[in-house]
């Protein structure tokens, strides 16, 4: 039997991990009774061919056909972005890289691990780990104090670390996480490789390349560095 997610009102498997519409956790939600209207859909196409972006989500080579994109944004086994085969990627900057063919051999890879921090407006550092980590108000207030620090929401972006199977991957996510109740309210930007600007509130979350710059409440610029 099907549960209401209590952020969008999407009529949720009880197998998934995930939203399809909005990408919440279903751990979050607490109570199944509680229904939300649903978002009107859309009438572009008849139906959709959609493909789990996640390489190394159970479905990613699974194809699930939907009538409406607008109720079918996220992928309900990992909670990446489900997009239409062979079409752009949406956030083709942060698109991760194709796994490697079983029967291509590779020799023993003898490179450190590489160790994800952010660069706060003072020029300080702070690790990424698995740990959900929030970043808000509290934490800028000390490096920026500038006025218009009251725009940046209590807690605004999450970011953590993801260890897979032969790398690990960095994300940020403007919306609600273990850490993080609701998306920031004056919206976070990522900049990637001098390009322009991308809005990334409620979006899900993406993976952090090195340099890539995030732009809190267009205030506030922190920046994502790798080392070895």
């Amino acid at each position: 039997m099907a549960i209401k997610c209590p952020i969008c009102g999407h009529d949720v498997k009880p197998t998934a991990v995930f939203c399809e519409k909005c990408g919440v956790e279903i751990s979050s939600i607490q109570d199944p009774s509680i229904s939300q209207p649903p978002a009107p859909p859309s009438q572009e196409k008849d139906s959709y061919h959609l493909f789990c972006k996640n390489p190394d989500c159970k479905k990613h080579d699974v194809e699930v056909v939907v009538k409406h994109t607008s109720t079918h944004k996220y992928c309900g086994a990992c909670g990446w972005l489900l997009e239409e085969r062979g079409a752009e990627p949406q956030h083709q900057n942060y698109q991760l890289e194709p796994p490697p063919s079983p029967a291509a051999e590779k020799p023993p890879d003898s490179r450190k691990k590489s160790r994800g921090y952010l660069v706060m407006p003072d020029g300080s550092e702070r690790e990424i780990t698995t740990n959900q980590m929030p970043i808000g108000r509290a934490d800028l207030s000390k490096n920026n104090p500038r006025s218009d620090i009251e725009a940046v929401s209590r807690v605004h972006i999450t970011v953590w670390r993801e260890d897979w199977k032969e790398r690990e991957i960095y994300l940020v996510q403007d919306g609600e996480t273990k850490v993080q109740e609701k998306p920031s309210t004056n919206k976070t930007w990522l900049r990637s490789d001098g390009q322009q600007k991308e809005e990334i509130t409620g979006k899900g979350r993406l993976e952090l390349k090195d340099g890539d710059q995030i732009i809190i409440a267009d205030t506030v610029t922190l920046s994502f560095t790798l080392k070895q």
